[in-house]
This record gives structure tokens, sequence and C-alpha cells, in this order.
């Protein structure tokens, strides 16, 4: 068997660690693009609501939010779930202009029907160095007496 001279073993460690770094920053990229951009619900589950009561709860998602793609479904017609509305600035005849943000919601209502109330959110975040991501969660509210 040859023996290898020295620079054929400099040529091969070189390939090898130029194969490593690839695998690495494609194993970085992959993993960050997974995570990024991923809505976070600070609250998993929402409190239980009494009959016949006043409901007031939060929800909210740590991300960019689309409007346009935003579905909220609410189970009961007592409940109503609402974006934040902000003054985002003026027009030129000096009239403020309104927007929604739906990563800031808040639940209101009275329930009147001892069954449980379900809100299904869907919707997309704003993509920056990565893609947006979608998202859907359900909250279940429990009726109490």
């Amino acid at each position: 068997m040859k023996k290898m001279a020295l620079w054929e073993k400099m040529v091969l460690w070189f390939l090898a660690i130029i194969v490593l770094l690839i695998a690495f920053l494609v194993i970085v990229f992959y993993s960050s693009s997974y995570i990024a951009n991923r809505p976070n619900f600070t609250i998993q589950e929402l409190p239980e609501a009494h009959l016949n009561q006043p409901y007031y709860a939060k929800i909210e998602i740590e991300a960019a939010i689309i409007e346009e793609a935003v579905d909220i479904q609410v189970s009961n017609e007592d409940i109503m779930v609402e974006p934040k509305v902000y003054e985002s600035h003026k027009d030129i005849y000096n009239k403020p202009v309104y927007r929604a943000d739906y990563s800031n919601l808040t639940i209101t209502g009275t329930p009147s029907e001892l069954k449980p109330i379900t809100i299904k959110l869907t919707g997309s975040t704003y993509g920056s160095m990565f893609v947006g991501k979608e998202f859907e969660k359900t909250y279940t509210i429990e009726v109490l007496e």
C-alpha cells in the first residue's frame, strides 16, 4: 500500500472540515427557520366562566400577525373576541387612521348557557428573514354555575 504524502493528508483534512462546516450551517439554518416567526401564545388555557356573569380574558400572541389572514370562530354568540384597536397615524386631512392588533385579543361577554365555549384562532405571521408561519389554536372555556 502506497504511503500518502503530507500535502495529500492536508487536502483530505481540509475537505473534511469544509464538508462538516457546510453540514453545520445547513443544520443551523433549518433549525432556526423552524423556530423563527413561530407564534407564542402567552396563555395556554382560558379561565373558567360563570353562568350569567360577565367574562373577561386577554390573549397575547408574541408574533407579528397578518390582519387579513386571521379567522376567529366562537361557538357561542354571547362571547366576543376583539382585537386591540389603536390610532396608527393621521391621514392628510389630520383624521386618525385606526388599525387592529390581532396579537392582542380581548374576550368579553356573559355566557347564558351551561355548555363549554370554544374559540378557534387561525392565521399567519409576517415573514422576515424566514418565511412566515401559519398557526391554529383552540381554546375551551368551561361554563360553571
